[in-house]
């Protein structure tokens, strides 16, 4: 537990800095298609402690009191201290929503709702697949994205990664 605003400050520094790598984590697997289900596992369970991080950090700040570490007796400074401490409590605020939905995202990719694989046939097309499985042969370039490759002619044995459906 926290025992001054500066270990506050660490905290919420190592919060932010997790939760962007975990998000970053779900970002590449949902573009490529690649992590296992353990892996992503591990990332939702990074993001689920985040979560609780942030919520010890927030009731850390509600149960102290910035005049409890006020080394001085000047007004200025203690009012910078509360908008510094407002300024953390913003960024958890703002942080919570993306760390849920990082984490729903996660679970989609475990539960396997978010992502299909296709293997090409001869004469197979980004957008004869993209008809196929999203419905609308304009939608190829989410395809071609999702799989880091551009149009033109698929060999036959391709393994795509087909985007959720819009």
């Amino acid at each position: 537990m926290p025992t001054s605003l500066l270990d506050i400050r660490d905290d919420v520094a190592d919060i932010v800095e997790g939760v962007a790598s975990a998000t970053a984590g779900v970002t590449t697997a949902l573009q490529t298609g690649t992590a296992t289900a353990a892996h992503l596992g591990s990332l939702r369970a990074s993001l689920t402690g985040y979560r609780a991080d942030i919520d010890a950090v927030r009731a850390d700040m509600d149960s102290s009191d910035v005049a409890d570490f006020q080394l001085y007796d000047d007004a200025a400074v203690l009012i910078a201290l509360w908008d510094w401490q407002a300024g953390l409590r913003s960024s958890l605020i703002k942080l919570a929503p993306k760390v849920r939905a990082a984490e729903t995202v996660a679970l989609r990719l475990v539960a396997g709702s978010a992502r299909a694989v296709y293997t090409s046939k001869s004469g197979d097309t980004l957008q004869s697949i993209a008809a196929k499985f999203l419905g609308d042969w304009r939608e190829w370039n989410r395809i071609a994205e999702a799989n880091g490759i551009t149009a033109g002619a698929l060999a036959s044995g391709t393994r795509l990664v087909i985007p959720p459906k819009r």
